[in-house]
């Protein structure tokens, strides 16, 4: 075999699939076999991934619908805080408006 430069022997090719008769014991469908084995694999793990993506973004919806309804309770007791309030103000100022005006008269 030739020699490289580097003192390596140059890298051999992958054999082709036999063309000629078969040995005894011999499967002509060992590469074909090797070939869905690693499609299965490859396949496996695809689905292993997009299961845990979708149960990240599973919790990411769960999570997200859990700040909304926390967001959406807080608004209402604001509204009614507001309500309060403004009532509260409406209140005071007829009170001096009433004060005001019995002092005048």
């Amino acid at each position: 075999a030739p020699s490289t430069m580097s003192g390596k022997e140059p890298k051999k090719k992958p054999k082709a699939a036999k063309q000629g008769p078969l040995e005894p014991g011999e499967d002509p469908r060992m590469d074909e076999l090797e070939l869905k084995e690693i499609q299965i694999s490859r396949a496996t793990i695809k689905k292993e991934c997009l299961e845990e993506e979708y149960l990240v973004r599973k919790q990411m919806r769960i999570d997200a619908h859990r700040e909304e309804q926390e967001m959406r309770e807080r608004r209402d007791q604001l509204e009614v805080d507001y309500s309060a309030q403004k009532q509260e103000r409406y209140d005071i100022i007829s009170d001096f408006t009433r004060q005001n005006k019995s002092m005048t008269d």
